[in-house]
């Protein structure tokens, strides 16, 4: 027998682009993110996904799962209960996947999210 709730979904990871920190006047920003535009932008992504984040230029700044989704007219915050961040160099490009070609997020497969994690981070899902 499961421990396991029958009607628990599998997770679904999504590659994001962080709007420019510096503009940030969200005070745990370190935390969250936070994305422009009222939740419907952001309504496939749930508690327990889990969100690669990248800058423009592609480049991986940290990798998150979400616990709490908030919104108002203006933004959109995704709340952290596992975060880690990624050294530099670290790249969307070197890990397989692309920035969104339209919007600030992707979802991407969850398979090559796993395969991906090592690569970003050095260690897997259970280690963030």
């Amino acid at each position: 027998m499961s421990d396991q709730p029958q009607d628990r979904k599998a997770p679904n990871a999504w590659v994001v682009v962080e709007p420019d920190q510096s503009r940030n006047e969200f005070p745990c920003s370190q935390f969250a993110a936070e994305l422009d535009g009222e939740r419907k932008l952001y309504a496939a992504v749930a508690e327990g996904d889990w969100l690669l984040l990248a800058n423009a230029s592609g480049a991986v700044t940290r990798v998150g799962r979400v616990l709490r989704v908030r919104s108002d007219l203006k933004a959109t915050v995704f709340y952290f209960d596992r975060l880690r961040s990624v050294d530099a160099g670290s790249t969307l490009g070197a890990a397989g996947f692309t920035l969104p070609e339209k919007g600030p997020m992707a979802r991407v497969q969850w398979s090559d999210f796993i395969v991906a994690l090592p690569k970003l981070t050095g260690g897997a899902v259970d280690d963030v």
